[in-house]
């Protein structure tokens, strides 16, 4: 039974290996997965996204060493990024405690949600730009609104 990747989320499978139940994140802080695909797709270098999906894709595809199960959760990671979409970013917002990233294509379009807060990663994939309440590796910029009453009359 191979692992499906939902929501970020690997389904567990009947073997009891390293591998079983690990979340996109976890796949790619492999320090190997990591390493290969930076080297070998870097961000940077790609002005268009299919390209850059694509060499990831042909990289995890490639791997002997990385399991048939986790290859989605690379390539997932690889689709979920700025990678070849010169001044995009990747969106953190949070709400009532929850966490979702966003690719966005601009700081500027990266708004919080009402009685939320929102920040730009500087890391460029969303598998590892967003942690609960934020965002991970650092900001841009970060930016929270509240909802009320304009006179006030309406306390909190």
């Amino acid at each position: 039974m191979e692992l499906t990747i939902a929501d970020g989320m690997a389904a567990p499978h009947r073997r009891r290996d390293a591998w079983h139940r690990l979340t996109v994140r976890e796949v790619m802080a492999r320090p190997a997965t990591r390493a290969a695909a930076a080297q070998a797709c870097p961000c940077d270098q790609f002005t268009n996204h299919g390209q850059y999906v694509r060499c990831v894709v042909q990289l995890a595809n490639a791997d002997p060493n990385l399991p048939k199960q986790c290859r989605g959760a690379v390539k997932k990671c690889a689709a979920r990024s700025t990678c070849g979409k010169p001044g995009a970013v990747a969106c953190c917002r949070t709400k009532n405690g929850r966490t979702k990233c966003s690719l966005k294509r601009s700081a500027d379009t990266c708004v919080a949600p009402s009685g939320g807060s929102a920040c730009v990663s500087q890391l460029s994939r969303c598998c590892d730009a967003c942690v609960d309440g934020g965002c991970a590796g650092g900001t841009t910029s970060t930016t929270s609104t509240t909802v009320g009453s304009p006179s006030g009359a309406f306390a909190n």
